[in-house]
């Protein structure tokens, strides 16, 4: 059997049932200001020596806080999942501007002009230029420096950044396998045949979303075949979480956090720390009062 070239011949076919496009809103940065600048100086800062050469896997959920982990660790190949079609969408409109644009104040310029305006991008200012444009000078982002900039893209360029439709809970079987074994076999494949190394899993605040019946847009978190969308995010994420050597979760809110306004503590985690937080955190969010509210 040939071996694969290319890192999308190593991913799973069957994907996930998407959310259809129903949802209010979507992102493309976290408010997370409590931790990020940390963690992202803690990865950046811990390659060191042979660890540079190795050809790193990055696979994450979310918005563009995966890409300051890209450029962080200096990852190789990265793998974007979501189960929301607007934000692929935005990601393919991502891919699709970075291909043209050469400077971040190009990348920035043309993707709020290109942004779809209804339903609105979730950020905190009523300019997506001014709100994406705060990440030219944010420390760590990969839109501060040209060098950042420049090695995302050269990865979406060279074909080594991949979308997968992929959502945390799924739970259906195709020939006796579930999503999350086949991708935990595609992960261990990849380190067999010395293709890249599974490095850092991005997380986002998806585990405190597993935690209430209902998330930022009314949508409810449980899949219709079983009530705790938790549990099997748990299920899951055992299944392919011990394959990196870092996870970053931003699922816990900051002191600073309200109902109202919702704002993101970034930890980093080794992955069996992080299983074992999870169940902690979930139990004391179970005695609070995490009452579904909308986002701005």
């Amino acid at each position: 059997m040939q071996e694969p070239e290319y890192l999308g011949e190593f991913l799973p076919q069957i994907l996930s049932r998407p959310i259809l496009p129903f949802r209010g809103a979507y992102t493309v940065t976290m408010r997370e200001d409590q931790g990020t600048e940390d963690v992202l100086r803690a990865l950046s800062s811990s390659l060191t020596g042979a660890d540079r050469d190795l050809p790193r896997l990055h696979l994450g959920w979310g918005s563009f806080r995966n890409l300051d982990i890209v450029a962080a660790r200096q990852s190789s190949f990265a793998i974007i999942c979501d189960l929301n079609l607007r934000q692929i969408d935005i990601w393919s409109r991502f891919k699709a501007i970075i291909a043209v644009a050469q400077t971040t104040e190009q990348f920035v310029e043309l993707f709020a002009n290109t942004a779809p305006t209804q339903p609105k991008l979730r950020r905190h200012n009523e300019s997506i230029a001014a709100w994406l444009g705060n990440e030219l000078v944010r420390p760590h982002s990969w839109l501060g420096s040209t060098e950042a900039y420049m090695h995302v893209r050269k990865i979406v360029l060279e074909n080594r950044f991949e979308l997968l439709c992929c959502d945390l809970r799924d739970q259906l079987r195709h020939e006796n396998k579930s999503l999350f074994q086949r991708l935990s076999d595609a992960l261990l494949r990849m380190r067999q045949l010395r293709f890249c190394e599974p490095d850092t899993l991005y997380l986002s605040n998806i585990p405190w979303m597993m935690m209430n019946d209902r998330g930022f847009f009314g949508e409810p978190h449980s899949a219709s075949e079983a009530a705790n969308g938790f549990g099997l995010m748990i299920k899951n994420l055992t299944e392919i979480a011990p394959s990196f050597h870092h996870v970053v979760s931003a699922h816990r809110q900051t002191n600073a956090s309200s109902p109202t306004n919702r704002q993101w503590q970034t930890n980093l985690y080794k992955p069996k720390v992080l299983l074992e937080q999870l169940y902690e955190d979930h139990r004391e969010h179970a005695s609070c009062d995490q009452t579904y509210r909308p986002g701005r």
